[in-house]
């Protein structure tokens, strides 16, 4: 059975695991914004449906490549808020365990 200590030991390193990825999520964010750009100029020349008109059809090029770069980086953003909640909650909740767990007759 894990005493004590190994059961705060293991909340500890589970804290710092998150604290990890989330940091490593975060090193990611400038080739996701690359990748966003790129996506942004080639975006607009992929037909919505098969045989139906492209974005770049229906209104000006520079217009469809901005709307498309604005809509990648709403998405880059939001997961990037979504990603650092979940991190918070986590860190939070094992915060809470590890503090029980030191409570604990």
């Amino acid at each position: 059975m894990n005493t004590k200590k190994q059961r705060i030991q293991h909340v500890t390193n589970d804290i710092l695991d998150v604290q990890d990825h989330f940091k490593r999520y975060k090193k990611w964010i400038p080739l996701r914004i690359l990748g966003g750009i790129a996506m942004g100029f080639v975006f607009p020349f992929i037909p919505f449906v098969i045989g139906d008109e492209s974005l770049s059809e229906i209104m000006e090029y520079h217009s469809a490549v901005l709307i498309s770069i604005g809509g990648f980086f709403a998405i880059i953003i939001g997961g990037y808020i979504d990603q650092k909640n979940r991190s918070e909650k986590k860190i939070r909740d094992l915060r809470l365990k590890r503090y029980l767990l030191e409570r604990e007759d």
